[in-house]
């Protein structure tokens, strides 16, 4: 729990008002981080992607928009949720792709390969590729050149 050195209490934030998917067992406190990803920063988007993205979580849909996530370990289920709840939604996976609502609007992620954790490498990774996004940054690039 946030400590006010003032005394007050420290609120929590709703996040059903910004997100229909948010899990409302979700406590967070400080408005800063959702104050940038609700100003588009670019950094805040990324890191929640990628959250919602580089996990080994399946995802049960009981009813439209009530998920249940089952994790491996409590700190993969508690980013993924985290990321839900900033707007970055992990719906789904196949063998091949996950998809993500990312605020609002659905992604499917083409995934090119999984290194599982292990304990050489002390973390797991994902390899996948969007190709809209794909092109699009490598339309702006090609802008920012000429």
């Amino acid at each position: 729990e946030v400590i006010d050195p003032l005394g007050a209490q420290p609120k929590r934030l709703d996040f059903s008002s910004f997100n229909p998917l948010a899990d409302p067992d979700f406590c967070y406190y400080d408005n800063g981080l959702l104050k940038s990803v609700k100003l588009g920063d670019l950094h805040s988007h990324e890191f929640f992607r990628l959250l919602s993205l580089c996990h080994t979580v399946m995802s049960e849909e009981k009813k439209e928009g009530e998920l249940m996530y089952k994790a491996q370990s409590p700190d993969e289920g508690a980013l993924v949720t985290a990321a839900r709840n900033f707007g970055f939604v992990f719906r789904s996976r196949t063998p091949g792709t996950v998809t993500v609502t990312e605020l609002g609007r659905p992604v499917t992620y083409t995934l090119l390969a999984i290194l599982d954790f292990n304990n050489i490498r002390k973390r797991m990774s994902v390899i996948g590729i969007h190709i809209h996004a794909y092109a699009l940054t490598q339309a702006r690039t090609h802008l920012d050149i000429q």
